[in-house]
């Protein structure tokens, strides 16, 4: 029966610990642009109030059990005063460089205190049972299994079954009824253990435990959490910054606890997997750089979901074969603590004020690589023959990369057959601890060469991403580069400054409707990129842009790098969420909606209430043209069941440009024009290349409370 409750009591706790994350990430996302940032910032909140938690169980342990009881339903009866949340009313994020500050104090206001409460309460469950005179009172840690088990249920039916299923708000008022139920439980489980304790109040800690295995206990759980993050970030910007997707490694990232938790795991399995993640992971990230290829998101995003799991399964297993007595259960947990927090910080606070570039999933990577000489016996030999193996197989993928680039029309199944080459290679070393890590980091470090340094003229980071200004075709033109997504490209020469490109060309779908439109008054622009749009422009127009990135709208206008602006017309640009922003506005003739390109979309900004405002935003007669270019993404079910919501109709056309264009940078573009009347489109009508843009059958709209991004990927 005692067994029995306090699992129940644990998976209860830990189902609403997890299930607040992606809900109050749901809740913000939108008041910062849909940016990965945003979760990875979240999580560092979430990981550090854990350690508060984490240090509160650590302290109170030395109490007599009855004050432990007292203190800690206390601390539940003050939480429910926040409750329930499930609003974001009120809240406007700032413009300027403090989006984590504001972000973190925001979720302290919101969540801080329920958070740390329930928090404490997994590993008080266990500090009280192993304080009970039940028979399995000496190994509690089964109860973590459970406690991660609740975690791993909430995150995976939090996309699946409770957003789909219950409104923002609804959801807080049902996780505030739910935590009620918690606080029963745990006054149920604290009475029980209290009686079945006997005159035992305080446990008996007899376990030595030195500071070099609480560093091991450190780091065993920094580097799974720091690859979380950086895995997060990493996926979240190659697809879409929706909870769906982050919580799918943290949901990976627990199931690893559940396993070892449950069954130990000796040094060498935990070796094993820790090798052959890494050689998973090394190969997909530095393989496309190096090759200078995009590996499919079916390939990249479930291997690199794949060797983040075998790493943590390393690194947790080697932490659960180091778990000490019972006695010392809350330290132990609270050096996890630590080292998950410091992770968090690491990569949501210290890498984007240190770092012009995300080096920090490379960072984890090499790390973990090193992590193997904690958990396997360094086998014979010279560090000077490990380096020396380790440089010549880093040379020859160096090597192999720039000649398979010559050779373009066998580059795809060379670069598959080099990669397998490699991983085969990086397998053999797998014995020999120093030598996978010094080749791992060497190769990691050649794949962030060919990403970040070749042409690289400016770096910078800012909130919502990494930018990179580089010269292409030998300084003929520069690019504007946001992760690996291109954003803008200009010629250099001064007789073309006002030449568009990309998906811009006068040619192409966005100049011929400006071409063929009538004449207009107001013209809005959601997404500024280098400005190429303001060039279409006609005598008469007033042109503003909307932008959420302060850094963007910077670069475009430096006329170092770029001069669409400054050559016509120098339009103002408005800084904020374009959603945001453009509700204060008044009406335009023509709106824009270029914000879609990138690999991460602000879902945010194509939902039903979404189009509902634009719609409302234009004039009489106006128009709403909505790029939907991505690589990964089918947008144009999204926009015609948004459009259809809203009673507006839309026609689409996709456009690919010539040889000739494209080697004046000219990319193949997807628009869609949407209009509140047929005759609003009569302007291009007759031209063919327009289709209309009819709603898929059974395809919902997106709404702000809910969203199918599996229904949209292009697999």
């Amino acid at each position: 029966m005692l067994v029995v409750l306090f699992s129940l009591t644990t998976l209860v706790s830990a189902f609403l610990l997890f299930w607040v994350q992606p809900l109050i990430a749901k809740l913000l996302l939108p008041l910062l642009g849909g940016t990965p940032a945003v979760w990875n910032t979240a999580m560092m909140f979430f990981q550090i109030v854990l350690l508060g938690g984490y240090l509160y169980v650590h302290l109170l342990r030395g109490l007599a059990l009855r004050w432990q009881i007292l203190v800690h339903i206390g601390l539940l009866v003050v939480a429910l005063a926040f409750l329930p949340f499930g609003s974001a009313a009120g809240l406007v994020a700032p413009t300027g460089g403090t989006q984590v500050l504001w972000l973190v104090a925001t979720l302290a206001v919101l969540v801080g205190v329920p958070f740390f409460a329930i928090s404490a309460s997994a590993p008080l469950l266990q500090s009280w049972f192993g304080q009970s005179a039940h028979d399995r009172a000496g190994d509690p840690y089964f109860l973590y299994a459970a406690s991660n088990l609740g975690s791993f249920a909430a995150l995976l039916g939090f996309p699946l079954i409770l957003e789909p299923a219950l409104r923002l708000r609804t959801q807080g008022e049902v996780w505030a009824g739910m935590f009620v139920v918690l606080l029963a439980l745990l006054a149920v489980c604290a009475g029980l253990v209290g009686r079945a304790a006997g005159p035992k109040t305080v446990m008996p800690v007899s376990e030595l435990v030195g500071w070099r295995e609480r560093l091991v206990w450190i780091v065993l759980s920094f580097i799974p959490s720091s690859l979380l993050l950086g895995v997060t970030s990493f996926v979240g910007t190659d697809l879409a910054s929706v909870p769906l997707l982050w919580v799918i490694p943290l949901a990976l990232y627990l199931l690893t606890f559940v396993i070892v938790f449950g069954r130990a795991m000796s040094d060498r399995a935990a070796g094993r997997w820790l090798a052959g993640g890494l050689i998973v992971v090394v190969v997909l990230l530095t393989g496309g750089r190096l090759l200078g290829v995009q590996i499919p998101a079916w390939v990249s995003v479930p291997g690199h979901f794949g060797g983040f799991v075998a790493i943590a399964l390393g690194c947790h297993g080697a932490l659960a074969g180091r778990r000490p007595v019972a006695g010392r259960l809350t330290e132990f947990y609270l050096c996890m603590s630590i080292g998950g927090a410091a992770g968090g910080v690491l990569n949501a606070l210290v890498a984007p004020l240190v770092f012009n570039s995300t080096y920090e999933y490379e960072l984890g990577l090499a790390a973990a690589a090193f992590v193997l000489l904690l958990v396997r016996r360094r086998s014979a030999g010279g560090v000077v023959l490990d380096l020396v193996m380790a440089g010549l197989l880093t040379a020859g993928f160096l090597l192999a990369s720039i000649k398979l680039k010559t050779l373009a029309e066998w580059a795809p199944w060379a670069g598959l057959a080099v990669a397998g080459l490699g991983a085969a290679l990086f397998a053999t070393f797998a014995r020999r601890p120093l030598r996978l890590a010094l080749a791992v980091t060497l190769a990691l470090g050649a794949g962030l060469f060919a990403r970040n340094v070749i042409g690289v003229v400016h770096e910078e980071r800012s909130f919502f991403g990494v930018h990179r200004i580089r010269m292409l075709d030998d300084g003929a033109y520069r690019a504007l580069i946001h992760g690996d997504i291109i954003h803008g490209v200009q010629s250099t020469d001064p007789a073309r400054q006002r030449e568009t490109s990309t998906y811009y060309v006068a040619a192409g779908p966005v100049g011929q409707v400006f071409k063929a439109l009538p004449p207009v008054k107001r013209v809005g622009v959601i997404g500024l990129g280098t400005g190429g749009m303001a060039c279409f422009a006609r005598p008469g127009e007033a042109w503003v842009f909307f932008e959420i990135d302060a850094a963007v709208a910077r670069l475009a206008r430096d006329t170092r790098y770029f001069s669409y602006l400054a050559a016509c017309g120098d339009p103002p640009v408005v800084l904020g969420d374009g959603r945001i922003t453009v509700a204060a506005e008044a009406g335009f003739d023509v709106l824009v909606l270029d914000a879609f390109s990138s690999d991460a979309i602000p879902v945010h900004l194509l939902t039903r209430e979404a189009f509902a405002l634009y719609l409302s935003k234009l004039n009489p007669g106006g128009r709403l043209l909505v790029h939907i270019s991505n690589k990964y993404m089918r947008l144009a079910p999204v926009v015609a069941a948004g459009a259809a919501a809203n009673g507006a109709v839309a026609v689409t056309q996709f456009h690919r440009p010539d040889a000739a264009a494209m080697a004046r940078w000219a990319t193949a573009s997807e628009w869609v024009v949407v209009a509140r009347t047929p005759g609003d489109l009569a302007f291009i009508a007759g031209d063919k290349r327009w289709l209309e843009l009819i709603p898929q059958a059974g395809f919902a709209a997106w709404t702000d409370e809910a969203s199918n991004i599996l229904g949209v990927l292009k697999w």
